[in-house]
């Protein structure tokens, strides 16, 4: 089968940007994809004019949210966004932490949305695609699948692969991942399934959170947010049997 040079190049290198978060610059995506700098130039332009791809400051380019948007506009993803809405935002006038809902899509986590905490710190995450083994929401995600292929998800280590089936193992047994952030220091990740009888797991419901200074063991906010959490994904799960 006859392929297209310039739209294989910038299909690899979107599928390139899938794996990773952190911006590169033109020679990391080069050497990542197997092409000279040179055969990729025009096609990171016109990626960047298209608005698929972010230039920063740095020559370094990142994915923007335009895939994101175009996969959003499929309906069962806005559904379930219209479903979780309000239990998402009760979560945070109650904590005052932020909550994001995310989907499994092959082995990427999708985090399709979210809802501002009321704290004077909170954080907020960049709506889009991650590798799945890079957060708790993704490795509670893939805990849900019977047949998990490890090759899919380019581990670099066997080191990588035993934190991963343990993390899995540890979530299928408590039924919830908590963690800290695979990203930012001193950030913790605590995430929930969202679960329709008949259905299995849809979605993953988690905050990420900081530590505050009148708090002096984390596992307190856990247990507070992880009860709040629950409340919030039983609460989704009720807004499908009312349709």
């Amino acid at each position: 089968m006859k392929t297209v040079p310039a739209l294989d190049k910038g299909l690899r290198i979107l599928e390139y940007f899938t794996n990773i978060s952190e911006p590169k610059t033109m020679t990391q995506i080069a050497k990542g994809i197997g092409y000279n700098v040179s055969e990729i130039q025009r096609i990171l332009e016109h990626l960047v004019n298209s608005s698929y791809l972010i230039k920063n400051n740095v020559n370094a380019y990142y994915l923007s949210s335009k895939l994101f948007r175009i996969t959003n506009q499929n309906k069962p993803q806005k559904h379930l966004i219209l479903k979780s809405i309000a239990p998402m935002e009760r979560f945070s006038e109650k904590t005052g932490e932020s909550i994001h809902i995310s989907v499994l899509i092959d082995y990427q986590v999708n985090i399709i949305g979210q809802t501002e905490g009321l704290g004077i710190s909170r954080l907020i995450l960049r709506l889009g695609t991650y590798p799945a083994h890079r957060s708790t929401s993704g490795i509670l995600l893939l805990s849900t699948k019977e047949h998990l292929n490890f090759d899919m998800l380019n581990l670099k280590s066997t080191e990588d692969r035993d934190f991963i089936e343990k993390q899995i193992q540890k979530m299928r047994k408590q039924d919830y991942g908590f963690n800290k952030s695979f990203y930012t220091a001193g950030v913790f990740d605590l995430a929930v399934p969202v679960k329709l009888k008949g259905i299995g797991t849809i979605a993953a419901l988690a905050t990420s959170f900081l530590m505050s200074i009148d708090v002096k063991n984390v596992n307190d906010l856990v247990e507070k947010y992880l009860k709040s959490l629950i409340e919030a994904a039983d609460e989704i799960s009720n807004n499908f049997e009312k349709q």
